[in-house]
């Protein structure tokens, strides 16, 4: 019989999921200072600053995190 490995997945707990979204939300702010900072020197990133809130909003959704 084989194991379903879906059951045996491990959840994250509250403590978890409160480091995780800190340190996404810690990104967020860094990278978004680092784009304003390549639009001040006249450079054009490639990832627009719409871009990484969605990456973060599915990342939460895929761990669950409010």
């Amino acid at each position: 019989m084989p194991l379903n490995l879906n059951k045996m997945k491990p959840k994250l707990n509250e403590f978890e999921k409160h480091f995780i979204k800190n340190a996404v939300d810690l990104y967020m702010e860094q990278i978004n200072k680092e784009l304003d900072e390549m639009k001040n020197q006249g450079k054009r990133p490639i990832y627009t600053a719409e871009f990484f809130p969605a990456v973060c909003k599915d990342i939460y959704r895929k761990l669950s995190i409010k």
